[in-house]
């Protein structure tokens, strides 16, 4: 069964031609670094942009930008899909995947062209930009939060 749903998923981005990827390096439980990968396309069968989880891979414990291509590329080409069709990534902006000479997001550039668009995570700008703050602001910012997160709850 999983074989058959990880075949049409590849399908449907096969079958939207381009397609874009967000990464993001973390730890599991057992703390392995992995390579958490998702894929926004447009499912042409439901003609609707979509975003799923492409892929988990472990990776070795010291992680180069070369080791991340290398198990992405290797995820990609076992399933028949093109980089030309890659039009965007978008990674947390550590030096490992966006080096300018040797980084992931270059090695995918000298293969898709450079017509890619890389971009830095919005989530980690924030979180960049949230430790610059003020401590007043800070504080003021973590209680909205906290009581924004409350209401969630509640309702």
């Amino acid at each position: 069964m999983a074989e058959d749903t990880e075949k049409q998923f590849i399908e449907k981005i096969k079958k939207s031609k381009l397609f874009a990827l967000q990464l993001d390096q973390s730890t599991d439980i057992q703390n392995n670094s992995i390579l958490l990968t998702y894929v926004r396309y447009i499912d042409r069968d439901e003609s609707d942009m979509k975003e799923d989880i492409f892929s988990v891979p472990e990776l070795p414990t010291h992680t180069t930008s070369s080791e991340v291509f290398k198990v992405l590329n290797g995820f990609i080409e076992e399933r028949s899909l093109e980089w030309k069709n890659c039009v965007g990534v978008c990674t947390d902006g550590a030096a490992c995947p966006t080096g300018r000479n040797s980084g992931f997001v270059t090695k995918i550039k000298d293969i898709a062209g450079n017509n890619l668009l890389s971009t830095h995570c919005y989530i980690h700008r924030q979180n960049l930009a949230f430790k610059k703050l003020a401590h007043e602001l800070n504080e003021f910012l973590s209680q909205s939060v906290k009581i924004t997160n409350y209401i969630k709850t509640v309702l």
